[in-house]
Formats: structure tokens, sequence, C-alpha cells
């Protein structure tokens, strides 16, 4: 977590605070590390159980092009229906077709 640790330091970001939570998020999401993408996950799961509606909007925003490692982490604590939701955008955007699958191919 010492990453975390200096990234929130560097930017001035206050790790009790909810919104400065996703914005280390959001940094890592591009991360390619994996213990990068399960404490990201991590941080986001333990965030939503307080702040759950910040994990919901962090999710419809990321979900679909987040490492899935990150997503299974975040997601875990929510119940059955919603991961499924979550889970599809992920699958919705590797699609060969879907805007967002074309979007990755591009870079």
């Amino acid at each position: 977590m010492s990453m975390i640790d200096s990234l929130s330091r560097e930017k001035n970001i206050d790790m009790s605070a909810p919104v400065d939570t996703f914005k280390i998020a959001e940094m890592l999401l591009k991360d390619d590390q994996d213990l990068i993408h399960k404490a990201t996950g991590w941080m986001l799961r333990t965030t939503g159980g307080v702040h759950r509606q910040g994990l919901l909007s962090f999710l419809d925003k990321h979900a679909a092009t987040m490492p899935r490692t990150l997503l299974r982490y975040s997601i875990e604590n929510l119940d059955k229906k919603e991961r499924e939701h979550y889970m599809g955008m992920k699958k919705i955007a590797s699609k060969p077709g879907s805007k967002k699958a074309d979007k990755k191919r591009k870079r």
C-alpha cells in the first residue's frame, strides 16, 4: 500500500475522504501490475461499504474498461445481480464491434 500512500501525499489527497479515494482509484486504472489492481479493488470495496453510491457511480463510469482483477475485487460485496451487471459491462466492452472495444484496439 505504500504506492497508494505516496500517491495520496504527492497529490495532496485525503484517504479518509471517499471522493479522494475514487480519485486515486481512477489514477491507478491503467496500472499494469496485478497487485495494484488487487489493492485498488480492495480500496474501492472498502470505501463502497461506507459510500455505496460513490462506488456504484465509479463502477458505472469505469467497469467496462477496468482490469478484470480490479473489477472483481471491487464488486465482491455487492449482491449477485449487481455483480453480474458490472461483469456484463466488461464482457460487452470486450466484444468486437462494441464502441469501447474498438477504442481499445485503436490505442
